[in-house]
Order: C-alpha cells, then structure tokens, then sequence
C-alpha cells in the first residue's frame, strides 16, 4: 500500500470508527493508568497514530495534547478544539509525554506505549 492509497484507507475508517472498541478501550486504560503513574502535571502529550481522535480527547483532560497520524482530516472534524498533524507534520519541539496505542510494541504486549520526556525535532 502506498501513502496515497493508506491515506485514503485511513480517512474512510476513521470517518467510519469513530468510537473505541473493546481492545481499544482496555490499551487506553492501560495507558491511562501508566500516564497517572507518570505523575506529571499538566504534560504537553502527543498521540502517536491517533486515529479518529478520540483517545486524543481524553488525554487532552490531563494537559495540552496534539494527535499524529496518517490521516488527521477525520479526527480534526470530530474534535475540533484539538490540534492533529499528518505524519509527515510532527511538530518539533519537546513532548512530556508520547502515547502510541497502535505501535508494534503496544499490540505485543510490551510496555512501550508511554514514553515521558521525547524530543521530536526535523
């Protein structure tokens, strides 16, 4: 799959899962619970491969969050008080923490899916 034609996949599931399922729902809780943990207040966070957003959204109640992924163009419809950049689009700068429920390491089980204090830079 190229980048135009996984762009384009991902926009239309997105526009069409716009809500979490039950695997969905267990990593973001997991997440949540490591991001608590972390103990950081008010943390600049970014979600790596936010999909349509909505984990985006919750972390946003924890500090400012901006979402990364693919194709940002759904999740900047359904919240659009949030700010989501295409891949190509990381911001620089320094993150507190960096949330990734859809990373290799995340589906494997392993405890990879907050990491605290990242520098993204070009």
């Amino acid at each position: 799959m190229n980048d135009g034609s996984a762009t384009t996949y991902y926009q239309k599931r997105w526009r069409e899962e716009q809500k979490a399922n039950a695997w969905a729902m267990h990593r973001a809780a997991r997440i949540l619970s490591e991001l608590s943990a972390l103990g950081v207040t008010n943390p600049r966070v970014l979600d790596l491969g936010c999909g349509s957003g909505w984990m985006t959204e919750i972390l946003s109640q924890f500090g400012s969050a901006e979402g990364v992924d693919l194709a940002p163009e759904p999740a900047s419809q359904f919240h659009p008080h949030l700010t989501f950049h295409p891949v190509s689009g990381v911001p620089p700068g320094t993150f507190d923490v960096v949330v990734s429920r859809r990373c290799r390491a995340a589906r494997r089980g392993l405890p990879t899916t907050v990491l605290q204090r990242a520098s993204l830079s070009k």
